[in-house]
């Protein structure tokens, strides 16, 4: 920079050894160095190398509005740099245009002043705290400075991070406007010093705690998981609004010790489960049921939000959104004025936009058979194949391959190979399953009621015993036979 220049220049999260060597070379050649706050790891460095500098504490004492802060910083700059016959620094925590006011006002009044303005960056508090987390910013994230937060609140909506939590006064007035869109109780993480070897820390909190902390300082940050919106005054929340706040609530530092200790791992089957009780609720015809068990059924994929919500990922809004734009992509028969006359015609417009969205194709359809029960699987697999024409013409023939591969099954029946008896009922099933689909049965609705069947005339026998005074160990075969006919009848 051999003309005169205005320099905003950060100072990294904390630790000295973060100052880029750009920052220190102009920080030691400039005219004049303005400095935010003294109150930074990186200024003692300063002292040692004899860099004279300005602290700018004192405009925070004295000014009665954040606002007057920023424009008596940014005034305090622009004028040392317009009465300097060499570079003017001014230099911040962080990166110098990270969750900073008052450099935004000075490069905005510098530009369009026509000064030479420059900017050195560094890492700002915001990676330090991420590595901390272990969180993506990418996954959704709101950022704001602990001064901001009171006059222009977050949506609550997102994952946020807070800067310079510097005192209780400010702790105070930022937890009082975080509790219009989070429960007092939501659990948040104080991360003090992020990025200085030896002095970091973390702690979880609960939000109504926030200002009774003592250790609050410039170099402390705050981590806000999302959440759902709550009741504010003439909003009204909506049930699912309840449901998300209910969850949040019982994985709460004071909710419910079995939901605080799940993970998705601990979950997976309760997620079968309950999508297991689903269909059997639409089997039964059962509408009440089902009602219940579709209500189960959301709550696992609530709480597999909240918890991905808690660690800094994705959000159930995000789940939400993801969905949208997925059907809306893939229904363009319905919001692009593609044309879709019947329902095979969507499902190949479906299976086509699919394969467009991946990145490479993958290696064999047969990638495409999700995990999950061997009946499904089975079908999906048939249906994928027949998509290229290796099917069987009509359900006759499946009949036919069905009968050849039952005798097989009859023909090692007895033998000791328990794989080749394995491999042949193997057979019997998948030809059963394709036979069902060539006739338009659902295999599984199938099988369920046939168990259903089964099950209630076992019961007929049971009670049956029961009015006997007998108990069903006692009967013979003959006996429970004869019963089973007769349940068949009734």
């Amino acid at each position: 920079m051999n003309a005169k220049t205005l320099i905003l220049a950060g100072l990294g999260p904390g630790n000295p050894s973060y100052v880029p060597s750009p920052v220190m070379d102009a920080l030691k050649d400039a005219d004049q160095v303005y400095l935010r706050t003294r109150r930074h790891p990186s200024v003692t460095v300063m002292d040692q190398m004899g860099i004279a500098y300005v602290a700018l504490d004192d405009v925070y004492e004295r000014a009665t509005s954040f606002d007057e802060v920023y424009e008596e910083i940014a005034s305090t700059v622009l004028d040392a740099f317009a009465n300097s016959a060499g570079n003017v620094v001014y230099a911040t925590p962080g990166h110098p245009l990270v969750a900073e006011v008052a450099s935004h006002r000075i490069l905005e009044r510098a530009r369009a002043a026509d000064m030479p303005v420059a900017v050195l960056p560094a890492l700002s508090a915001l990676e330090a705290v991420y590595a901390s987390l272990g969180i993506d910013p990418a996954a959704g994230l709101e950022i704001a400075s602990a001064y901001d937060v009171p006059s222009n609140p977050p949506s609550g909506r997102k994952n946020l991070i807070v800067l310079q939590l510097h005192d209780r006064f400010v702790a105070s007035a930022l937890k009082l406007a975080l509790m219009e869109v989070h429960p007092p109780e939501t659990t948040v993480t104080l991360i003090r010093s992020a990025g200085v070897p030896g002095d970091e820390t973390r702690e979880d909190i609960p939000l109504y705690g926030l200002d009774r902390n003592p250790r609050l300082d410039h170099l402390t940050s705050l981590f806000v998981p999302a959440a759902m919106a709550v009741d504010r005054g003439f909003e009204q929340s909506t049930a699912m609004d309840e449901l998300v706040d209910t969850v949040a609530r019982l994985r709460g530092p004071r909710g419910c010790p079995w939901d605080r200790e799940q993970d998705h791992l601990s979950l997976r089957p309760f997620v079968l489960e309950e999508a297991y009780e689903v269909v059997d609720a639409i089997d039964q015809g059962d509408m009440h049921k089902l009602n219940e068990e579709l209500g189960d059924l959301l709550l696992q994929v609530v709480l597999h939000a909240q918890i991905s919500q808690e660690k800094g990922n994705f959000t159930l809004e995000d789940v939400a959104r993801g969905l949208t734009s997925k059907l809306v992509r893939r229904h363009p028969h319905v919001f692009s004025g593609a044309d879709a006359e019947t329902p095979d015609d969507v499902i190949q417009r479906w299976e086509a936009i699919k394969a467009a969205e991946k990145l490479k194709a993958p290696r064999s359809l047969m990638d495409a058979i999700p995990s999950g029960p061997a009946v499904m699987r089975a079908k999906k697999a048939q249906q994928l194949a027949a998509r290229v024409g290796f099917d069987w013409k009509e359900a006759g023939e499946v009949l036919k391959k069905l009968t050849e591969e039952t005798a097989e099954l009859v023909a090692v029946h007895g033998q000791a190979d328990r794989g080749a008896i394995e491999s042949e009922i193997g057979d019997v099933l998948f030809s059963v399953i394709n036979y069902a689909r060539h006739v338009g049965v659902d295999p599984e609705v199938a099988l369920n009621s046939t168990v259903q069947r089964f099950s209630q005339r076992f019961r007929y026998i049971e009670n049956e015993a029961r009015r006997s005074g007998r108990s069903v160990e006692s009967m013979t075969l003959d006996e429970m036979d004869a019963l089973w006919e007769k349940a068949k009848r009734s």
